[in-house]
């Protein structure tokens, strides 16, 4: 359930006005900084990423500091330039509300290993990149669908829901779909896209640069590796949703089963890439 590309939008068109009034000022505040890593940092050439690091993380700084502020009805100085009417209309929505500034910390160090250019190395580093750039967006989805309404503007969560709980598991299944069924694409932008660890493509005697060239067959034990992580998080999805959906309204009870449901089907279409002479 990364930021990019992501199915939220369909299925937040769906939902009461007020949630929706919660949801496109936080939307648009993390395709603010998503899309400058991913379109604005990371498509330069190598030399041009080395010459703008610095300015690229100043960048992200200001983002976090608005972003911190705003989600807790706060201005932050300095002005936040362009930008301003999004942080504005954040601050004024979620940002009367009880979410706090956690998901928007957590997403800029996500960010900031990018800008970075840190490799994954492991499982566990997997873990928490996917921490920012996945649970993160998705514990903010979460507390849109439930939080209850308040005076003017404000919301309150009640006090037996985790977001960040709630979030975890759907968020890093979601997340593990998008990266099998966007390999070679990605392979082709940039490697520092391609979020597997390394000792997962060691393991399957690839590299990052092989991604977006080799033959399928190639890329059926790696796909076989990522459609399984995906399925043991699905399966812990199964459990925290027999918690959460009973505590939503009909309506957003419906929002947040269609998004599970066109993961759960590109999950299954995945699948053809870990028999890739099979049919999904």
């Amino acid at each position: 359930m990364s930021v990019r590309r992501s199915p939220l939008v369909r299925v937040a068109a769906a939902l009461p006005a007020f949630r929706q009034d919660l949801f496109y000022p936080a939307y648009a505040a993390m395709r603010i900084i998503d899309d400058f890593v991913d379109d604005g940092f990371l498509a330069l050439p190598q030399n041009r990423r080395d010459r703008d690091r610095a300015a690229a993380q100043s960048h992200l700084a200001h983002w976090c500091l608005q972003t911190e502020a705003a989600s807790q009805g706060r201005h932050a100085a300095p002005p936040a330039g362009q930008d301003a009417p999004v942080f504005e209309a954040l601050r004024i929505t979620l940002g009367q509300g009880s979410l706090g500034p956690a998901p928007w910390r957590a997403l800029a160090v996500a960010m900031g290993r990018d800008l970075a250019e840190r490799p994954l190395q492991t499982w566990a580093d997997f873990d928490n990149y996917a921490d920012g750039a996945a649970v993160a967006p998705a514990a903010v989805f979460i507390y849109i669908l439930s939080c209850r309404r308040g005076p003017d503007r404000s919301s309150t969560l009640p006090d037996d829901i985790s977001p960040q709980t709630s979030a975890r598991d759907l968020a890093k299944f979601c997340y593990l779909v998008h990266i099998l069924r966007d390999l070679s694409k990605d392979a082709q932008r940039d490697q520092q896209l391609v979020t597997i660890p390394n000792e997962v493509l060691a393991s399957c005697d690839l590299r990052k640069a092989d991604l977006s060239t080799v033959l399928p067959g190639r890329l059926a034990p790696l796909a076989k590796i990522l459609w399984a992580r995906a399925a043991g998080h699905r399966a812990a999805v199964t459990e925290q949703m027999a918690q959460l959906l009973p505590r939503l309204g009909a309506v957003e009870r419906g929002a947040l089963s269609a998004l599970i449901r066109l993961y759960d089907d590109q999950h299954a279409e995945n699948k053809g890439r870990v028999q890739p002479n099979a049919s999904p």
